[in-house]
């Protein structure tokens, strides 16, 4: 099982971050961007108190991962919102503002075991899957495709018109 925190960018207040994650955080050129991610950071430093790891060392090669733990996480962050899932098991999350719905993307997303959305909830939802599922399983987004959703387990949750999407497993 898994864990979620959110966060708004404006509940941001004196974080003390380390100073690799400030190093990682200050890799985006966009502040609203930075602060997302310190959000998102700051969710993970809180979470992971839980789980009696304090001061953890993050490791930023290929998917981010806690050094000396088996402990995985995965951050997210979209229009001034940011989302942590802390797990025990492998887990990828997502967070996407509700977007119109854009039939010429899906064509170019969507594999033979999955079906054309109907609506922007539905187009949202399909995009935070795949976004989840390339987290979870530590791949890339050029390979989008061939991500097939209806081969992983999810919660989903609609928050504020935000979709949130945690891939924790495989069927």
């Amino acid at each position: 099982m898994y864990k979620l925190y959110i966060k708004d960018i404006k509940e941001i207040k004196d974080i003390a971050l380390p100073r690799n994650v400030l190093n990682h955080v200050n890799s985006y050129k966009v502040l609203e961007r930075r602060m997302e991610s310190i959000a998102g950071y700051s969710l993970l430093i809180e979470g992971l108190k839980e789980y009696n790891i304090i001061d953890p060392e993050i490791d930023f090669n290929g998917k981010p991962r806690l050094i000396n733990s088996n402990i995985e996480f995965s951050i997210a962050h979209d229009s001034g919102i940011a989302v942590c899932a802390i797990s025990e098991d492998s887990v990828g999350v997502d967070i996407m503002k509700i977007r119109p719905l854009n039939c010429k993307m899906c064509n170019r997303i969507l594999n033979s075991n999955e079906h054309m959305p109907e609506n922007d909830m539905e187009y949202t939802i399909l995009w935070c899957m795949k976004e989840a599922v390339i987290k979870y399983i530590a791949s890339s987004i050029p390979h989008i495709k061939e991500i097939d959703t209806t081969k992983y387990l999810y919660d989903i949750k609609e928050n504020n018109g935000y979709i949130i999407c945690v891939c924790y497993g495989k069927i």
